[in-house]
């Protein structure tokens, strides 16, 4: 059964498969992996329930594979209230059949990988220290003062663009940006650290 906002979901079973959340739903907290194998989470807007949100009101632990997807050009999101999303291996932004919006919002702590193959609004503290990669003509999108990107090791990776604007901060602390595009920041603020680099 789908849990309710009072409970915490758990996707631990072994063996490879997928979770679909095709409906707006919150829970209180979740686990995702059971440390082999790969299971899924995927968040998918369709053309019955329309755009589709996973509200969750505290921590997420990633341990597999979260995917924000859709079905004819339905949007897809992932909302963290109160907590922490700590991505311990895979998350990863997918167009699917015909595109979207694909939002994030809340606290990510990527320690892993993060694909952004459908542009991104991302709405929150986003802390990166492992690779972050942004595919051909997509953008991962962070737009107003209240938003920040810490770059604390790792890289920021691929074609694209990471677009930082309107009062956002971006402290880049640690890390490279190895992409043809380096971030774009329009009215936004940077702070870098000692042990920051750029383009190789």
């Amino acid at each position: 059964r789908v849990p309710s906002a009072e409970e915490h979901a758990l996707i631990t079973l072994g063996g490879n498969y997928t979770v679909t959340v095709d409906n707006t739903t919150t829970v209180n907290s979740l686990t995702l992996g059971a440390g082999f194998d790969i299971q899924t989470l995927s968040i998918k807007g369709n053309s019955t329930r329309l755009n589709v949100t996973l509200t969750v009101n505290n921590d997420i632990r990633n341990s597999s594979l979260i995917v924000l997807e859709s079905t004819s050009g339905w949007g897809s999101s992932l909302k963290i209230v109160n907590g922490l999303l700590i991505n311990n291996y895979v998350v990863r932004v997918n167009a699917g059949t015909s595109g979207g919006t694909r939002t994030i919002t809340g606290k990510v702590l990527n320690r892993c990988r993060v694909d952004i193959k459908q542009t991104l609004a991302f709405d929150g503290v986003f802390t990166n220290r492992a690779i972050l990669e942004i595919d051909t003509t997509k953008q991962m999108t962070l737009n107003g003062g209240a938003q920040v990107f810490n770059q604390n090791g790792g890289e920021i990776s691929g074609k694209g663009m990471l677009e930082l604007l309107n009062g956002v901060t971006m402290n880049f602390n640690r890390g490279a940006t190895r992409g043809p595009l380096p971030p774009l920041l329009s009215r936004a603020n940077l702070n870098f650290g000692p042990a920051a680099t750029g383009r190789r």
